[in-house]
């Protein structure tokens, strides 16, 4: 390969390459959705229940009584 092979290629892209900018549009993010509304729950299960997460490293993290819906998905989420 010689030096004029790669300025003929530098030359070649350079003629086809897009002259100037183009347009360019900023728009807001928009919101996260919401938290789907947690599911009615009777009174006696909501006394018993726990949560327990293992991570990769083997350390584990443990909540036991009442764990509402909103809490699992907070902790999944996350």
């Amino acid at each position: 390969m010689s030096t004029g092979q790669l300025y003929t290629w530098r030359k070649q892209m350079l003629a086809t390459a897009m002259a100037g900018f183009g347009p360019v549009a900023v728009v807001q993010e928009p919101p996260p959705p919401a938290l789907p509304a947690p599911p009615a729950v009777p009174a006696a299960m909501e006394a018993a229940g726990s949560l327990e997460i293992v991570l990769p490293s083997g350390a584990s993290i443990r909540v036991t009584g009442a764990v509402d819906a909103v809490t699992q998905i907070m902790v999944l989420v996350h």
